[in-house]
């Protein structure tokens, strides 16, 4: 199987990542992709990721804007939520991810990321 040119290997590693934790979680899983004989190219390996640090700060207008549209649909509260909390904590978005309600101390007004 080949990659389309317009998908970078860190978005098919992170799916892939996704379904083989489905799997697990489901008891479907039968262990290691390298070396599972049922995975017809037994000699799986990730995909290069290019590790591109171009970024730029959002400007407060976007910002507003950003929340704005977010605060628009009730289906989009996680999505809402999480754009707050990144927007005035600096938080990245793997310790968003891993945020959980017990690390979130509403009365002293913070967060404990570990």
């Amino acid at each position: 199987m080949t990659k389309p040119s317009s998908v970078a290997g860190r978005t098919i590693n992170l799916e892939l990542q996704i379904l083989v934790r489905t799997l697990k979680e489901s008891h479907l899983w039968r262990g290691d992709l390298r070396k599972n004989p049922d995975v017809e190219n037994s000699g799986y390996q990730r995909l290069t990721e290019i590790n591109n640090r171009n970024f730029h700060v959002i400007s407060e207008a976007d910002l507003q804007r950003l929340e704005m549209v977010a605060a628009s649909k009730d289906a989009w509260l996680v999505a809402y939520c999480a754009m707050i909390i990144a927007a005035n904590t600096g938080v990245r978005g793997c310790e968003l991810k891993r945020l959980r309600l017990k690390d979130v101390d509403l009365k002293g007004r913070g967060i404990t990321i570990a």
